[in-house]
């Protein structure tokens, strides 16, 4: 997961600090008198803030990776547009151009 921030221009210092969130973390569970130690050593935490920035720089290297595997196969790209409607209280349609409407 690093490598792919590294790839996408996040700043060293930025990695560096995710990794350390993410090394040796240990949970720690307390009920009542009990207490407990868990190691997490996999995954990103539920509800973590961090997860949605990892997740759009994953998205980005698979939206990177897709588009040159299209090119490679020759497959055209899709373009994205807005067509506003007839007045102004409808929402504006998105179409797709470069392909066909049944496909």
């Amino acid at each position: 997961m690093i490598s792919i921030l590294e790839k996408f221009g996040a700043p060293p210092k930025l990695c560096e600090a995710i990794k350390r969130l993410y090394t040796n973390l240990k949970v720690i569970l307390k009920i009542g008198k009990e207490k407990a130690e868990i190691s997490q050593e996999v995954g990103v935490r539920q509800g973590d803030n961090l997860s949605p920035v990892i997740f759009l720089f994953i998205m980005a290297a698979f939206a990177e990776t897709l588009e040159a595997e299209w090119s490679a196969a020759g497959i055209p790209k899709a373009e994205f547009r807005r067509t506003p409607m007839g007045t102004t209280k409808e929402l504006a349609k998105g179409e797709i151009t470069g392909h066909k409407k049944t496909t």
